[in-house]
């Protein structure tokens, strides 16, 4: 996969597995996987519903990925998100990135994850063990 590689998407299907980029240039290549833990606002959950605009979502990643692309550089991306019901212990999200450097590539992950969790239409409904549900901003 090329230094400038982008892939941006949303899935019903479990998180797909991200090869390594293979760039010499890359000194860091992270994968972030977020999983879905087994308890939420102190119950346990059987998983969580994720919903969204899909389109409305898909163009806020990549105007996400493009601001940063502007910020720091061109640099390999690939943000797959789930949609649906995802249950607890599965990844409900991958952010696999390359950086020249370790730190750079730490500092900029996580600015990915704020970002995506701040700006992106995407909404979480826990179903807890006794059937309820909530649904909370991701």
């Amino acid at each position: 996969m090329a230094i400038d590689s982008i892939r941006v998407s949303l899935t019903d299907q479990p998180i797909p597995k991200v090869d390594p980029f293979g760039d010499e240039r890359l000194g860091a290549d992270l994968r972030f996987l977020g999983v879905v833990r087994g308890v939420e606002s102190g119950q346990q959950i059987s998983g969580i519903r994720y919903s969204a605009y899909p389109e409305m979502a898909e163009r806020t990643l990549r105007k996400i990925v493009d601001e940063f692309q502007n910020a720091v550089g061109p640099h390999p991306v690939v943000i797959v998100h789930r949609l649906g019901f995802v249950a607890a212990g599965e990844a409900s999200i991958v952010i696999a990135l390359g950086q020249p450097h370790s730190a750079e590539a730490f500092d900029l992950l996580a600015s990915y994850l704020r970002r995506i969790k701040e700006d992106v239409p995407i909404w979480k409904h826990p179903v807890f063990a006794d059937g309820t549900t909530t649904t909370t901003d991701l």
